[in-house]
């Protein structure tokens, strides 16, 4: 029986752009195909129209009626080991799709007269090529050099002499006599303007301070006596009343009688000579009566003034704690404590430690209207737990303490006032702590800032001994490196005598005391452990040598402890009292006091006849002081 082979080809044929590949088409476009496809098929169906929405749900099939075969059209060519589609694959595709297994199925599809916009849509040629790049080498060739006859010659050619040398300029110097003397001229007049400017403000400041000289003492004048009866005899006039406007006055008075002549039409030429033989002599007496001081002795006594009161905190408290320590130091150290040093230790956390540290922040921010101390504090959070929301509940409590009759509108804007002049810094090694430390003085000194005019209340490290075993860990492995002769670290190995270096250097310059608060990291003494209502008076210092040595004042923040439960007391007994415990907790006193570690007997008996503790509470998350 013989075979019979059907040939059939495809009555509608894709016209292709003659020598172009075609361009790629939008997505828009070959959507739009698609629902002319399906609209045609339609038609032919006999259906004479369809809505939006079973136009889409027809397009969806399609899609996946597509996606289907060219899965099928795949798997055949990736089995035959291909890497572009044959006409074998797509039959194959074709034949495991129901309606499309045998030819004879497209017979209908084959005669069907389908537009040509349907067909097959026209493919618009690709965009023209871009111009080439206009060729500069031309312009760049005189200043392109010639590699030396060592560089290989697949070597890049050498850059244009541009790209790398500097054109020297020489400024050309004038040495034209005529443009010489007019540049000249033009810079004496200038400076002759100048000049009569300075000595026209000198006048007026002359006849001013005349006025109030002549309305102060009637004596006063040219060749008068400038002495008072409120002048005490043999006694130096302050510097800051200086005599500077006195010359000034006895110049411009003679000058003014000197106008006066001239008016006249007298020339008095020897009035000049006399008033300059005049003013040279009153010059030198008062220069005479100057008395010289530096600017540390000048800088020393509103200092002095401003601690005459022993107010250093702004704590009571904390202050009379601090002036009991200093009288206890030796003579030799009491010159060294003009910057003190706070400590604070807790034996545990939650101890009120940070509350401390937040009302005194709060005092020393708000303004002296207030009972603060107006100043501004550099704090560093090396922890990163140093947050707004407990010092502004801080802030309203000191407020509301001071005066009750704060408006709210008032009392938020003395908060969001005071919040400006709390500048926190975050370093995150020892590194960086010891950078920006160097850095402050810069910082608060130079650069603009809402603290520009207030004075540094203090600076607080918090807790000052974070990185103790990251600095010991970078100093072991600098000290390996060493003995082992291997590359030391790429960060170099700070130490806390940088740290207390730049602690002190910058405690100095801005002369500001510093607040050092650390954690507990010795174990409590037996004896205190085991009683249950005592407090701990005597810590181990917790910072790192020699940082350790710096506090002048060591202090102990610790909670009041609560009885526990006695260990025969049942569960149902528990829960009744959980209440009652609960309110004793929260109203749970906090008391400091001095940490003892480390003095002599004759100190702590003077401290303790002296009772310098006290105690506080908090309450809405705000300290309150109670003695």
């Amino acid at each position: 029986m013989a075979r019979t082979i059907v040939c059939r080809r495809a009555q509608h044929v894709q016209h292709l752009p003659n020598n172009t590949e075609p361009a790629p088409q939008d997505p828009a476009f070959a959507e739009q195909q698609l629902t002319k496809s399906i609209s045609a098929g339609l038609t032919f169906a006999g259906f004479d129209g369809a809505d939006s929405t079973a136009l889409e749900m027809f397009r969806g099939l399609v899609g996946e009626y597509m996606i289907s075969i060219l899965d099928d059209v795949r798997e055949g060519m990736q089995a035959q080991r291909r890497i572009t589609p044959t006409a074998t694959d797509f039959s194959w595709a074709l034949s495991r799709v129901g309606g499309t297994r045998s030819p004879a199925q497209l017979r209908d599809y084959m005669r069907s007269a389908l537009p040509e916009p349907i067909s097959y849509a026209p493919i618009s040629n690709p965009s023209p090529a871009p111009a080439p790049a206009p060729d500069f080498s031309s312009l760049l060739q005189p200043l392109i050099e010639k590699p030396p006859t060592y560089v290989p010659a697949h070597f890049p050619s050498l850059p244009s002499q541009h790209a790398w040398k500097a054109t020297p300029v020489f400024a050309s110097r004038e040495t034209d006599a005529r443009k010489m003397r007019e540049k000249a001229t033009e810079e004496g007049m200038l400076a002759e303007g100048a000049l009569r400017k300075l000595a026209a403000a000198a006048k007026a400041s002359a006849i001013k301070a005349d006025g109030k000289r002549r309305n102060g003492n009637a004596l006063a004048g040219v060749g008068k006596s400038r002495g008072s009866g409120s002048v005490m005899v043999g006694k130096k006039r302050p510097a800051a009343e200086m005599m500077l406007d006195d010359v000034l006055g006895d110049v411009g008075a003679a000058k003014d009688a000197g106008d006066a002549m001239a008016i006249d039409g007298v020339q008095a030429v020897s009035t000049l000579k006399d008033l300059e033989e005049r003013v040279v002599v009153n010059a030198g007496n008062l220069l005479a009566e100057v008395e010289e001081l530096g600017l540390d002795e000048l800088l020393r006594e509103p200092l002095t003034q401003m601690k005459s009161d022993n107010v250093v905190f702004n704590s009571p408290s904390i202050d009379r704690m601090l002036g009991v320590v200093e009288d206890t130091l030796p003579q030799a150290t009491k010159s060294l404590t003009s910057h003190p040093v706070l400590e604070i230790n807790s034996p545990a956390p939650g101890d009120g430690k940070a509350q401390l540290l937040l009302h005194l922040v709060a005092r020393a921010v708000l303004p002296s209207s207030h009972g603060g101390s107006q100043a501004c504090v550099a704090i560093f959070d090396l922890d990163g737990t140093f947050s707004a929301s407990p010092l502004v509940r801080q802030l309203y409590e000191c407020l509301k303490s001071v005066s009750d009759a704060l408006e709210g509108k008032e009392r938020d804007d003395s908060i969001a006032s005071a919040l400006d002049h709390v500048h926190v810094f975050r370093p995150q090694s020892l590194v960086s702590t010891i950078a920006t430390l160097r850095q402050l003085p810069a910082y608060l000194l130079h650069y603009t800032h809402p603290s520009q005019n207030r004075r540094l209340a203090f600076i607080a490290l918090t807790p000052a001994s974070l990185f103790y075993w990251q600095a010991r860990a970078t100093e072991e492995d600098v000290t390996f490196a060493r003995t082992t002769n291997s590359s030391p670290p790429l960060e170099a190995a700070a130490t806390y005598a940088q740290l207390t270096a730049a602690l002190k250097t910058a405690s100095l310059r801005l002369n500001s005391p510093v607040i050092l608060t650390t954690y507990n990291m010795h174990p409590i003494p037996v004896q205190q452990s085991q009683q249950a209502n005592s407090l701990i008076r005597s810590l181990r210092p917790s910072l790192p040598l020699p940082l350790s040595n710096l506090p002048i004042l060591k202090i102990i923040v610790q909670r009041q402890r609560v009885r526990k439960f006695p260990a025969s007391l049942s569960v149902q007994e528990a829960l009744r009292e959980a209440a009652n415990r609960l309110a004793a907790v929260e109203e749970t006193k906090y008391v400091v006091e001095v940490n003892e570690w480390g003095m002599d007997p004759r100190t702590l008996e003077k401290m303790s006849s002296e009772r310098l503790g006290w105690e506080f509470s908090i309450k809405d998350g705000a300290m309150q002081t109670m003695s």
